[in-house]
């Protein structure tokens, strides 16, 4: 999943000398459905400012509360070692309507995320799985709960990581407060029907400023592999694995960022007839909402190498280089492929690559610019970025 660089940030934070504190942001963005060529929105008959209605991405109170935080409002999530993605909650996704906190226990600290998920359609769905006749379930009618929860065990260089996420859609919007606990096994728990998937990952510090981590996550797990009777789904995984650091010359730094990551091509499916708990975030947008995948930067049946790098040079610039490549199986998606057993044929999808020029100019304003390209089955893409953002800071 990867949305068009904003065309323009603000994000203003009050904060008492208590910690408490409220930020916003709102952002001026081209309209998602626009070509993606260019982020500066091109105004068009009946529509001569091109921009998104929905502008507003962050809104939170937050606070410090037991010695971890707790935030309450649409807001960023980032859950797991990667900078570049995530199979919990993509480090892509714009927003969630939520309820963050994290609290630290010695050397394990417990996050958990709780957020309902839009519930209206988009242009391609997952609407022609649903069973018409299951009552009182379906799209606007039935609410879509995200429970997320991460515990971290820290030591001096090496940090270990268990993630459980669990997606709830029920007819009659049956939930219960099992749903949501903390320190529960919604696996077992007899709670309901749920979409729940286990990410174990392992954060290595072998040298000062340099990480290397291992993420591997599961959807379902065959037990036919030990001779017990199970299900015709096979063990659905998920693989992740980068690398992260900084260098150091004199004054200036370079940053880098470099990941593998391959999926399952029913990585964040579910039944069928409750296809509404798929791993799926929908993405409010002029016209129908955005269909965009939840646990992972690309959706099921996806192979990608990306690299990011980014020289920063004090009080003057900093250049941003990346690449991308991916293969996958054109005919796997969250939206209309069946939870069953099947073929994968990967194919080439894409190779990007792209440098961005960033300026600070002073009192929290700074501006980029930036181009490349997509190169596609069919053909090259070119890609000019143009942005600006404001940061202002009360106390």
């Amino acid at each position: 999943m990867r949305l068009s660089r904003p065309l323009s940030d603000f994000t203003a934070t009050l904060e008492s000398s208590s910690g408490v504190g409220v930020t916003i942001t709102t952002r001026l963005v081209s309209e998602y459905r626009a070509p993606g060529e260019f982020n500066v929105p091109v105004g068009q008959s009946g529509n001569p400012v091109a921009i998104e209605n929905n502008l507003l991405t962050a809104g939170i109170l937050y606070a410090p509360a037991l010695g971890g935080l707790l935030r309450i409002g649409r807001q960023k999530v980032d859950l797991g070692p990667s900078r570049l993605s995530g199979l919990q909650i993509d480090t892509h996704v714009p927003y969630l309507d939520a309820l963050y906190y994290s609290l630290p226990l010695g050397k394990l600290e417990i996050t958990q995320v709780i957020a309902t998920l839009e519930n209206r359609p988009g242009a391609a769905d997952v609407g022609g799985l649903l069973d018409p006749a299951i009552e009182d379930y379906g799209f606007s009618i039935s609410q879509i709960l995200l429970s997320s929860r991460r515990f971290a065990f820290k030591l001096d260089n090496v940090e270990l990581g268990l993630g459980v996420q669990s997606l709830f859609s029920r007819p009659n919007n049956a939930f219960q407060f099992g749903d949501i606990l903390p320190i529960f096994s919604v696996h077992n728990g007899s709670v309901g029907s749920n979409n729940i998937s286990f990410i174990f990952d392992a954060e290595f510090n072998a040298t000062q400023d340099h990480r290397q981590y291992l993420v591997l996550g599961f959807d379902d797990f065959n037990a036919n592999l030990f001779g017990v009777n199970d299900s015709g789904i096979p063990t659905i995984w998920a693989f992740q694995g980068g690398l992260s650091g900084t260098f150091h010359f004199g004054s200036v730094s370079l940053d880098y960022d470099t990941e593998v990551l391959a999926t399952h091509y029913l990585w964040g499916s579910f039944d069928d007839d409750l296809a509404l708990s798929r791993a799926i975030y929908r993405l409010r947008a002029d016209g129908k909402p955005l269909v965009l995948p939840l646990s992972s930067p690309f959706g099921p049946g996806r192979l990608s190498f990306e690299t990011v790098a980014t020289v920063r040079i004090p009080e003057w610039l900093d250049v941003e280089c990346s690449g991308l490549l991916l293969y996958g199986d054109p005919s796997i998606n969250l939206t209309d492929v069946s939870y069953v057993a099947r073929d994968v044929s990967y194919e080439f999808m894409l190779f990007r690559v792209g440098v961005t020029l960033t300026r600070d100019i002073g009192s929290g304003v700074s501006l980029s610019a930036g181009g490349g390209g997509d190169l596609l089955p069919d053909g090259f893409s070119p890609r000019l970025q143009l942005s600006g953002a404001w940061r202002f800071n009360g106390k």
